[in-house]
């Protein structure tokens, strides 16, 4: 995608910068968003989702939360997404589990190790169902952060 070459200028401020390109819909690939790599610098995201893939609900939010984390070094889980959920189109990443992935729960649900967590959409007002909702670096939709990656 993009090669980075770090000028020190984010070394010497003690910051660290993210560039998130947004890619037309109608561009062929079936990728919804893409990391350069992890970690990276760079990632990009259709501005909205196509005749091609699957619905995803609110496919820039997620996705560019879901790519910028691998932007910060993490590494998507896998464990399958129940058939009532949207999902990724691609049959092999809805299996996948990356190499070197922290996640350490049997599932994807939102949960940390004191048990499901229950998320508050500020924007909306209202409480993010644990049991209907899955961790932001997992291919199932709808996507909430966890604490465990909160804190990463």
């Amino acid at each position: 995608m993009w090669g980075w070459v770090d000028s020190g200028l984010d070394s010497l401020l003690k910051r660290r910068t993210t560039y998130f390109g947004m890619v037309r819909p109608e561009l062929p690939g079936g990728t919804g968003g893409q990391a350069d790599a992890i970690p990276s610098h760079g990632a990009a995201g259709r501005t909205k989702r196509n005749s091609g893939l699957q619905p995803i609900r609110k496919p820039n939010v997620e996705v560019v939360a879901h790519e910028t984390g691998h932007t910060m070094g993490l590494f998507s889980h896998q464990y399958g997404c129940p058939g009532n959920t949207m999902q990724a189109p691609r049959a092999a990443i809805t299996s996948a589990q990356q190499p070197g992935t922290d996640w350490p729960f049997l599932n994807n649900y939102i949960q940390s190790t004191a048990n499901y967590e229950v998320g508050f959409d500020v924007a909306l007002r209202k409480l993010i169902d644990p049991l209907a909702t899955f961790e932001l670096m997992s291919y199932c939709s709808p996507r909430w952060i966890s604490p465990q990656r909160y804190k990463t």
